[in-house]
């Protein structure tokens, strides 16, 4: 009795001691921070198993993730920040992750390396010692490939005092190994400050003058206030209205003794101590060392001494753009020459399953539905699939080669012209696929006016909707030995135009010009299980658009041309639906341009999906008795589709305004007024070229 009372009270008394626990258990609050691409969220996705929350940063569209977690007993509450570089207010997402590390308290900082890029995370690893934050270095080593870790490691902790592992993001494990090492981390920040002297000896006089003046005891902030950042004297001038005198008294001493760049000093003196010092201790020298060079407008990082010599040809200031624009002139040749056959062979097909399917079915209304609505309207449109996968094979190809990486460099001096950086050229080369992803990798960019350009400018790279518009009437209306280059010339057009409305909205929207901080990957040769893959993800995508949005719109299109239902001349059916009158109605804006009712009806439709526009004249087509061929054939024989009114048709579709998703991505992202003007700007752009390409013409031909 009594020892059952003992183990009883024992049980008690343990309860106790756990709920105990539980009321004064740990929380730790963590930062993730480190480069772009570094692999920040997968790392956030291991520890927390997919559960992580996102928000954007109060007064901007940048996107926080966060999550809470829980290791023996402690909970960890982690913030993944923003992908950047430096803390330099360039991007929104830098000024966001700066801000977010200086207002909050964190009990650790967790910076994320990838280690093909270790020297250039030091010069940020450096920046973030000087802001006096507790880090810890986690090296994101997914395939094992560095083999010098370990003594990396080692070697970080004694020299910097920084404490780290080696991980692969991706494995389960990685959360045990991570919680076991961080806790009981103490973090030496005398160490810190012993570093950080030797790396800015240079500017001892004038930090030790600033920390004094302003009783500033942040080396980072100094050397903002040396580096002339309006933010951070903004926010001591809030404080000590007497500041503002003392840095324009400080900075006039200065200039008149020597006429120094201390922005470009500070980071010279952190890439200097990099390559001088760390470099040796750390084991990065190795045979093919990572290259590094800073120059006042452009940092460019380069891996390999063969990727170096390719560079010195593809980026070479007279060879490379003509280089650029003969790849992809090569490119729209290979995707006309083998997308040829099978885009003939699935023609056929459909409209051999037509005439089948016509000739078994009942004659009534939902056999027309299926054979004219479905299978002519969504088929028409499946016909171009092949130079899809093609195309976007090819344009995989040279994304993993690491050439088109390059092009964002190599077209910087262009983008310049109208404000913007090479960086922006990465949306603008999205938008080739589908200007809704384009549109929100916006976000990556510098400052709000490069993303409201940008914004404007994506619309005008032919997005894969719009390629099989152009392939269609290429195929109907020119030879096989001109197709690849009219279909050159459609997207050098279409950039030519970007470029302009980017002039014109650079004129428009006032703001600093920004410098590029950019990275070139290693050149390498793609393996075909990680090219094609991209291919069929877009096969996938397109098919999927083919279910979801161009199949209820035929259906619709379908009744629209059926309805009201003309027994008594079938012949004419078409003529008085639903679809003829709405297209009558607007056919009067259209006319001037060459286009009768059914093309301004398949303008109108293409505004939900502009593959429709195809759908549209599958469907009539189809309707029309006795007309069962291929819609190559149906174009070639129709009256209205003279060689003019073609060119002026594929000027408009290149042009006009983007799909409603757009639109409503604009305005997500870049606000209600500019997607209003996104959709009013492209279409009366678009209405003025193709009237005065039709009107000219009409006096030659």
């Amino acid at each position: 009795m009594s020892t059952k009372l003992r183990i009883d009270n024992l049980k008690y008394k343990n309860n106790i001691e756990i709920e105990f626990q539980f009321l004064i258990m740990k929380k730790y609050k963590i930062a993730l921070v480190g480069n772009t691409n570094a692999g920040k969220t997968t790392f956030l996705n291991t520890l927390c198993k997919l559960k992580q929350e996102t928000s954007n940063y109060p007064g901007t569209t940048v996107e926080l993730f966060k999550t809470q977690t829980k290791y023996k007993n402690i909970n960890y509450e982690i913030i993944d920040l923003p992908g950047t570089y430096s803390l330099s207010p360039f991007s929104e997402e830098e000024k966001v992750t700066r801000k977010v590390l200086q207002k909050e308290k964190f009990d650790f900082v967790v910076q994320v390396i990838e280690p093909n890029f270790k020297k250039r995370s030091l010069g940020f690893t450096l920046e973030l010692m000087e802001l006096n934050l507790p880090l810890f270095i986690v090296i994101n080593n997914k395939d094992n490939s560095w083999k010098k870790t370990d003594f990396f490691l080692q070697n970080l902790k004694k020299k910097l005092g920084i404490s780290g592992i080696n991980i692969n993001a991706l494995k389960q494990k990685t959360k045990n190994i991570f919680f076991e090492k961080l806790k009981n981390q103490k973090i030496n920040f005398k160490k810190y400050k012993k570093i950080l002297n030797k790396v800015h000896y240079s500017l001892k006089k004038e930090i030790n003058f600033i920390q004094k003046e302003f009783k500033i005891n942040n080396l980072w902030t100094a050397l903002k206030i040396l580096e002339k950042d309006q933010e951070i004297i903004k926010k001591f001038c809030q404080k000590n209205t007497n500041i503002k005198n003392k840095v324009a008294s400080f900075q006039l001493q200065k200039i008149e003794q020597k006429d120094k760049d201390y922005n470009f000093e500070i980071k010279q003196n952190r890439f200097n101590f990099i390559e001088q010092y760390l470099i040796i201790y750390l084991g990065l020298k190795h045979k093919h060392h990572q290259h590094f060079q800073c120059q006042r407008n452009k940092c460019i990082y380069s891996n390999y001494f063969v990727s170096d010599k390719i560079d010195h040809i593809l980026l070479n200031k007279w060879l490379g753009i003509p280089i650029f624009l003969g790849l992809m002139w090569l490119v729209f040749q290979v995707t006309f020459t083998l997308g040829a056959m099978p885009m003939d062979f699935i023609n056929e097909s459909i409209g051999f399953l037509q005439k089948k399917l016509t000739s078994i079915l009942p004659k009534n209304l939902w056999t027309s539905v299926l054979t004219d609505g479905v299978i002519g309207g969504v088929g028409a449109t499946l016909v171009f699939l092949p130079p899809i996968i093609i195309l976007f094979f090819f344009l995989s190809f040279l994304q993993q080669s690491g050439y088109l990486a390059r092009t964002a460099y190599l077209l910087d001096n262009i983008m310049q012209k109208i404000g913007l950086s090479g960086k922006c050229f990465v949306p603008l080369l999205m938008g080739f696929g589908c200007s809704v992803p384009a549109i929100m990798a916006t976000k990556t960019l510098m400052s709000k006016k490069e993303k409201i350009i940008t914004s404007m400018m994506i619309p005008f790279m032919s997005c894969g909707a719009k390629l099989p518009i152009y392939t269609l009437f290429i195929s109907a209306f020119l030879l096989p030995q001109h197709r690849g280059n009219a279909l050159f010339l459609i997207y050098i057009f279409g950039i030519l135009m970007g470029i302009l409305s980017g002039c014109f909205f650079d004129r428009i929207i006032k703001n600093k010009k920004k410098n590029l901080l950019l990275e070139l990957p290693v050149y390498t040769w793609p393996k075909l299980k990680n090219v094609y893959p991209y291919a069929l993800n877009s096969a996938k995508e397109f098919l999927l658009k083919a279910g979801k949005i161009i199949l209820p719109l035929v259906i619709i299109l379908w009744f629209l041309f059926t309805f009201p239902v003309n027994e008594q001349n079938k012949n004419m059916a078409i003529e008085n639906s639903y679809a003829a009158k709405i297209g009558k109605i607007i056919e009067p804006i259209f006319q001037p341009l060459g286009f009768d009712w059914r093309i301004s009806t398949g303008l109108l439709a293409g505004l939900g999906a502009k593959e429709v526009f195809i759908s549209t004249f599958g469907t009539i087509y189809s309707l029309e008795e006795g007309n069962k061929e291929g819609l190559i054939n149906k174009l070639q024989n129709d009256p209205v589709f003279r060689p003019l009114t073609v060119i002026s048709l594929l000027i408009f579709i290149l042009i006009y305004t983007p799909c409603i998703a757009v639109i409503s991505i604009l305005k997500q992202e870049i606000g209600f007024k500019w997607s209003i003007i996104g959709f009013i700007y492209p279409t009366i752009l678009a209405w003025i070229l193709s009237f005065l390409v039709y009107q000219i013409g009409l006096n030659f031909f």
